[in-house]
C-alpha cells in the first residue's frame, strides 16, 4: 500500500499568498499611520501657534470701561475648546495673571514660558503627554500708555493641548484600516484557496490517486485529462508512461513463465532423482527396522508372557545377545533403601570379563552415576575412560560400554548394562536401539515386580503387615493337614490387646493403630520362621505353633507376653494397667480337640477366661476348661 498523500499544497500556497498580502497592507497600513501622526503633530503644533498669536493679537484691543484687555474671555472660550487643554497669560515675571483653570492663577510657570521671557522668542515644546506654545507679548505703541515702563517682553502666552485629544481620530481611524486590511487579506486567502483547489489542488490530487494505484500493481489504471494546460501535459505524459510499463510487464511476464516452467522441469526432474536415491535408502532402513521391530516385538511377547522376575530378566539377557550386536549385557537393580546398586542378572561375559553380584554404591562407578543422573551414558573406550566399572570382576576391562537407567514412574528401578570387548563397537542406531529395549525391558521388570507385590499384599494386612484372615485361613488348613498326615501336634495361641479401647479414646486412632504394628512387629520377631502370625480381627491376633505341644505352646505364649508388657510404647504409662500388655489363650491338638474347626475356638474361650481372669496374663485349656498358666 502506499503512503496517503497530505493535500495541502492549495491551503499552503494560499495562505501564503494571504499572508504576505496581508503583511504588505499592515506594513503599508503603519507607515501610512506614521506619516499621517507626524503630519497631524505639525498641524497641531502650527493651530496651536495660531491660537498663540490670537491670543497675543488680543491684547491690542483695550477695553476703557473696564480698564482690562478681553484676554479673560478669549482664554476662557480657549480653554473650552475640545483640543485645547488650557490657556495661561503671564506676567513678564512668569506668574499665571489669567488662566481658563482659575486655580492656577497666581502660580509660577515652568521652565519653558520663562525661557521664552528670556529670550523673548516663541516655542512650541512636545511632550509625551501634550502639546505647549509659549509666546512672547511684546511691548507695542498701543501698550504704552500702561507700560511704558515696563520692560519688553511684558509677558507670555501658554497654550496647552492634549496629544490625545488632538490625535484620537487618527489612532481611531488608523486601527479601523488595519481591520480592515485584515479582513480583506482574509478573503483574498480563501477566494485564492478556493480557486487554487479547483484548478491546480483537485487535478494533482486526482492524478496522485491514479499514480498510487498504479504503485501497487493496478497497471490498467488511466488519469483523466480536464484541459491543455502544463497539469494535462504532465497528466498524457503519466498514461503514455503507464501504457509502456504495462506493455513492458506483460512481456515480463511471459518471459518468467517460460523460465518458471523450464526451471520447474529441472527441478522435477532433479527431485525425482534424489527420491529415487532416497527411496533405496529407505528400503534398506526399513529392511533394518523391520528386523528390529520385529525383535521387538517378539522381545515384548516373551517379556509380558511371564510375571516371575528371574525369568524375565535371564530370558531377556538371552535374547538381546542372540538377537543383536551386543556380545554382554548385565542387569543391575537400584535399592531404595540401601542406597545401592547390584547385579541381578547378567549374560554372554567369559573368562575374566566375568560379572561381580556384589553391592555398588552410587559414588563408585559409573553405573552409580546413571542412577543419579537418571542419564544414558556411553563409553567407547573404556580404558580410556576414568571411571571405573564397579560392577565387573575386572574394574579395568577393554571394549565400549553403554549404560542405559531402566526409569518406571519417574522412579529408577535399575541399570541396563551393555558392552563388547571392541572399541566403540554401538552406533548411534544401536543405541537408540538399545534405549527401547531398555524401556520395555522396565516395564516388564516393573510388571513383575508389582505383579510378586500384589500378591504379596494379598496375604498381607494392610496395617500390620502380617497374614491376614484369609491367609491364616489357608495356613491353618495346611498345617492341620500336615500334623493329621504326621501325627504331630498342632497348637494356636489367641492373643488379645488388653484396653485397646481406651488407648484409641485417650490417643487417637493414628496412635493406636502405631501400638498394633509394633506389637506385630514384636510377635514376628519372637517366633520361629516355621510359626505363622495373623491379624485376627481389630486388636486380636492369632499364632500358628507347627509341632508344637501344650507345654511348649504355653512357654511361647508366656515369652509373648513378657515380651509386649516390656515394650516401651508411646504413653502406655496411661493404660489402665499401667502399660499396654496383651492377654493370651492356648490350645492344642490332640490334646484338646481334634476337630479343625474347633481348635480356634478352645483358643478364643481360654482368651476370654484370660481376660476376665483380669487381663496381662496366659490361659490355657485344661480338661476342656481354660485355666491359668
Amino acid at each position: 500500500m502506499g503512503t496517503p498523500v497530505k493535500r495541502r499544497v492549495g491551503r499552503r500556497i494560499g495562505v501564503t499568498v494571504g499572508v504576505v498580502g496581508m503583511a504588505f497592507g499592515l506594513a503599508g497600513t503603519f507607515l501610512v499611520l506614521s506619516q499621517t501622526y507626524r503630519t497631524q503633530e505639525a498641524i497641531s503644533v502650527r493651530h496651536l501657534e495660531t491660537l498663540a498669536q490670537a491670543v497675543e493679537a488680543s491684547f491690542v484691543v483695550f477695553d476703557a470701561r473696564t480698564g482690562q484687555h478681553p484676554i479673560q474671555e478669549i482664554a476662557a472660550q480657549l480653554g473650552n475648546a475640545k483640543r485645547v487643554e488650557r490657556v495661561d497669560v503671564l506676567d513678564r515675571h512668569g506668574r499665571v495673571r489669567w488662566s481658563s483653570e482659575p486655580r492656577r492663577r497666581g502660580r509660577l510657570a515652568g521652565a519653558a514660558a520663562l525661557e521664552v521671557l528670556t529670550t523673548t522668542v516663541s516655542a512650541t515644546y512636545v511632550e509625551p503627554e501634550a502639546l505647549e506654545t509659549v509666546r512672547a507679548l511684546r511691548r507695542r505703541a498701543a501698550c504704552l500708555p500702561c507700560h511704558a515702563k515696563s520692560a519688553d517682553p511684558i509677558g507670555a502666552v501658554s497654550i496647552v493641548a492634549e496629544r490625545r485629544a488632538l490625535l484620537g481620530d487618527l489612532l481611531t481611524n488608523t486601527t479601523q484600516a488595519a481591520i480592515g486590511v485584515v479582513l480583506v487579506s482574509l478573503i483574498l486567502t480563501a477566494l485564492l484557496i478556493g480557486i487554487l483547489h479547483r484548478t491546480v489542488v483537485s487535478r494533482l490530487t486526482a492524478l496522485v490517486d491514479v499514480m498510487t494505484a498504479a504503485e501497487e500493481g493496478d497497471y490498467m489504471v488511466r488519469a483523466t485529462v480536464r484541459a491543455d494546460d502544463e497539469i494535462g501535459l504532465l497528466t498524457r505524459t503519466f498514461n503514455r508512461m503507464i501504457a509502456k510499463i504495462t506493455d513492458l510487464r506483460v512481456e515480463h511476464i511471459e518471459q518468467e513463465r517460460e523460465i518458471v516452467e523450464v526451471k520447474d522441469e529441472l527441478s522435477l526432474k532433479e527431485r525425482l532423482a534424489q527420491k529415487s536415491e532416497q527411496l533405496e535408502a529407505a528400503n534398506r532402513g526399513l529392511s533394518a527396522r523391520i528386523t528390529e521391530l520385529s525383535f521387538l516385538n517378539r522381545l515384548a511377547r516373551d517379556l509380558a508372557t511371564k510375571l516371575d522376575t528371574d525369568f524375565t530378566l535371564a530370558r531377556f539377557c538371552e535374547d538381546v545377545t542372540e538377537q543383536l550386536p551386543v556380545p554382554e549385557v548385565a542387569v543391575l537393580m537400584f535399592d531404595a533403601d540401601t542406597e545401592r546398586v547390584r547385579a541381578l542378572k547378567w549374560h554372554g561375559f567369559e573368562g575374566e570379563r566375568g560379572v561381580t553380584d556384589r553391592p555398588i554404591d552410587l559414588s563408585a562407578g559409573i553405573t552409580g552415576e546413571v542412577v543419579r543422573t537418571r542419564a544414558s551414558i556411553y563409553v567407547p573406550d573404556t580404558r580410556a575412560d576414568p571411571r571405573a566399572l564397579a560392577y565387573r570382576s575386572d574394574s579395568d576391562p577393554e571394549g565400549t560400554l553403554f549404560c542405559v537407567p531402566m526409569t518406571y514412574q519417574e522412579g529408577v528401578i535399575g541399570v541396563l548394562a551393555f558392552s563388547s570387548p571392541r572399541i566403540d563397537a554401538f552406533t548411534e542406531t544401536d543405541r537408540e536401539l538399545l534405549m527401547t529395549i531398555a524401556n520395555q525391558a522396565s516395564l516388564a521388570l516393573a510388571n513383575a515386580q508389582l505383579f510378586q507385590e500384589t500378591l504379596e499384599l494379598s496375604i498381607r494386612d494392610g496395617l500390620t503387615g502380617v497374614l491376614n484372615r484369609r491367609a491364616l485361613d489357608e495356613r491353618f488348613e495346611l498345617e492341620w493337614s500336615r500334623a493329621r498326615r504326621d501325627g504331630a501336634p498342632l497348637s494356636v495361641v489367641m492373643l488379645d490387646i488388653d484396653h485397646f479401647k481406651h488407648y484409641n479414646d485417650e490417643h487417637g486412632h493414628q496412635a493406636g493403630d502405631d501400638v498394633l504394628r509394633r506389637v506385630a512387629q514384636l510377635l514376628e520377631n519372637s517366633l520361629r520362621k516355621v510359626d505363622a502370625v495373623a491379624r485376627y480381627g481389630g486388636e486380636e491376633f492369632c499364632v500358628i505353633l507347627p509341632r508344637a505341644n501344650k507345654e511348649e505352646a504355653e512357654q511361647v505364649a508366656k515369652k509373648l507376653r513378657r515380651t509386649i508388657a516390656e515394650a516401651d510404647f508411646w504413653r502406655g504409662y496411661l493404660q489402665p494397667l499401667g502399660r499396654v500388655t496383651i492377654s493370651c489363650g492356648v490350645a492344642t491338638t490332640p490334646d484338646d480337640t481334634n476337630v479343625r474347626e474347633d481348635l480356634i475356638g478352645l483358643a478364643d474361650d481360654a482368651l476370654y477366661g484370660a481376660k476376665e481372669a483380669g487381663r496381662n496374663r496366659v490361659f490355657a485349656i485344661r480338661d476342656g476348661r481354660p485355666a491359668p498358666v
